[in-house]
C-alpha cells in the first residue's frame, strides 16, 4: 500500500498490518501525530521542533522493520529501459478562470499570510485536482474541494463527476475542460486510429481513474479499471 502525506491514514495502515504495534490510536495522537505536526508549524519553538524531528525519527525506525520498498535498482532488473517524455499541458480557460478564483479565496489567503502548514497539503491536493480536471473539485457526494467553494457555480451543467457517472445523457464527458484531458483525449483517438497498441493510464486518485473510464465509454473502447 503507498504510504499517505497523512498521518492518521498512516496509523490506519500500520495499525492494519501490525495491530498494535503504535499503541491504540489515541496513544499515536499524543506521542507522534501532534508533536510531528506541531514542530512543522511555521511558530514552533526550537525545542518543539527539535521533538517533532525525535518523534518522526522514533516512528521511522518503528515502521522501517516491515515496510518493503520497491526501489529502482530492484525494478531496473526486471523491466526494460524506460523512455520518459514530459508533455507540457496549458490550461484550459475554465481552469485559468477557477485558479484565480481560488488564489482570491480564503484558504489561499490565510497560506500566503503564514497560516498553518497543515493548511498547505489540503490546499496542494485541491489544486492538483484542478489540473486533472475542473470537474474533480466536486466529489461524487457533492463536497466541494477545500478552497473551492465559490467555483462550483463555474461549471457547466451536467459536468461533475457525479453527473456523468450517472449516465446523464445531457453530461458527456467533456475532454476539452481540462488541458491535459483534452491532448490525452486526442493522442488515444489518434493511437486508435493508426494502432493497435494497449495503454496503461496512471492515476493516484481514484476519481481521475473514473474520468478515464468515462472517457473510454465514452468513445467506445473498451477499458479495465483497477483502484
Amino acid at each position: 500500500l503507498p504510504i499517505q502525506n497523512d498521518l492518521h491514514e498512516f496509523f490506519s495502515m500500520v495499525d492494519f498490518t501490525n495491530p498494535g504495534i503504535l499503541g491504540s490510536e489515541r496513544d499515536f495522537h499524543r506521542l507522534y501525530q501532534n508533536p510531528i505536526l506541531r514542530g512543522r508549524e511555521p511558530d514552533a519553538t526550537d525545542k518543539e521542533r527539535e521533538r517533532g524531528e525525535v518523534r518522526s525519527s522514533e516512528l521511522g525506525r518503528i515502521v522501517n522493520q516491515f515496510i518493503l520498498r520497491r526501489t529502482n535498482t530492484l525494478l531496473s532488473d526486471h523491466l526494460p529501459p524506460k523512455l520518459v517524455c514530459c508533455l507540457c499541458c496549458s490550461m484550459s480557460q475554465l481552469q485559468m478562470d477557477m485558479y484565480r478564483e481560488f488564489l482570491r479565496g480564503k484558504l489561499a489567503r490565510t497560506i500566503q499570510n503564514g497560516g498553518k502548514q497543515t493548511q498547505v497539503l489540503p490546499a496542494i491536493c485541491s489544486l492538483k485536482k484542478l489540473c486533472n480536471h475542473p470537474s474533480l473539485i466536486v466529489g461524487d457526494d457533492g463536497k466541494v474541494s477545500e478552497g473551492f467553494e465559490t467555483c462550483a457555480s463555474m461549471l457547466p451543467e451536467g459536468a461533475t463527476l457525479s453527473a456523468m457517472r450517472k449516465g446523464n445523457v445531457k453530461a458527456p464527458f467533456r475532454s476539452e475542460l481540462s488541458g491535459k484531458f483534452y491532448v490525452l483525449h486526442q493522442m488515444l483517438r489518434r493511437l486508435r486510429a493508426t494502432t493497435d497498441d494497449k495503454v496503461v493510464l496512471v492515476s493516484n486518485y481514484t476519481s481521475t481513474l473514473n474520468l478515464f473510464e468515462l472517457m473510454c465509454i465514452g468513445d467506445g473502447w473498451k477499458c479495465c479499471k483497477l483502484d
